[in-house]
């Protein structure tokens, strides 16, 4: 019988609250504040909820959670400083980390009916949380 491969993982983080556990997905590296990371979305915090979260961990093991209005489904890293690329409830736009505010990407001019109209939007979001190392 053939030899079956096996993997030995470890729980590289767990997250505290019901809510940060609720559906996270997607955890990607990132370049934050010029500190290398692990973020991803927690597309919602309960079973009812329509906002979720953007979660950064450091890995000295500084936590910070970014509270979005709405759900984000999925963020990348993008090559602007502290900026991901998030799908955040039928939009796609870009999430500043330092401000937390979500930018949608649109088409710079868009024909509404025959006449020609330019939209820009930003959604600020709560202050990001932080929390230190545990120890």
């Amino acid at each position: 019988m053939p030899t079956v491969p096996s993997t030995i993982s470890t729980v590289l983080h767990q997250a505290a609250s019901e809510a940060d556990r609720f559906l996270p997905e997607g955890p990607r590296s990132i370049l934050l504040e010029g500190r290398p990371a692990l973020a991803w979305v927690n597309i919602q915090t309960a079973v009812d909820s329509t906002r979720g979260d953007i979660h950064v961990r450091f890995w000295d093991g500084e936590d910070r959670t970014y509270p979005q209005p709405r759900r984000p489904g999925f963020r990348f890293p993008t090559d602007q400083a502290d900026t991901l690329f998030v799908g955040m409830k039928k939009e796609i736009g870009v999430l500043h980390l330092t401000t937390n505010s979500f930018t949608p990407w649109q088409r710079s001019t868009m024909q509404v009916r025959g006449r020609s109209s330019t939209t820009a939007r930003s959604y600020p979001a709560a202050a990001p949380s932080s929390s230190a190392p545990r120890t």
